[in-house]
């Protein structure tokens, strides 16, 4: 009587353990662009309340509100580090485990150093100059 529920529970197990393994990542990325998100209004409302009050808006708010966007990131470090990294692995596949896997995942990590270091060497011949 009971075995066409056990037979469903055996086949929703996998399911189960398919969707919570792949969904896992998207609830972890919502959930984080949702804080982002929440930081982001709460800092708007307090500048509006400020605002509306003709208070003076402190300037440390107005740089951290600038920070929350990183458009000041600079791409140099975080390519050269990748592309070492990179290296690294591909040498460690080519020459220590013998891998040809290893080294593939060692060219992926140099291509997105090298695109990083390209993405930084466009920003800075983009910059308007200071005077």
């Amino acid at each position: 009587m009971l075995d066409w529920v056990i037979e469903i529970v055996d086949a929703l197990v996998p399911i189960v353990a398919i969707v919570s393994t792949m969904g896992a990542p998207v609830v972890i990325a919502m959930l984080y662009f949702r804080h982002i998100n929440r930081r982001e209004q709460r800092l708007a409302e307090m500048l509006q309340a400020m605002i509306r009050s003709d208070q003076d808006v402190p300037v440390e708010l107005l740089h951290g509100l600038m920070a929350l966007r990183r458009d000041d990131i600079d791409y140099l470090p975080r390519g050269a580090v990748l592309t070492s990294i990179g290296v690294g692995v591909g040498l460690f596949g080519w020459v220590g485990a013998d891998s040809l896997e290893v080294v593939g995942i060692g060219l992926l990590i140099v291509a997105i150093g090298v695109g990083y270091l390209v993405l930084a060497k466009v920003r800075r011949d983009n910059k308007p100059a200071v005077d």
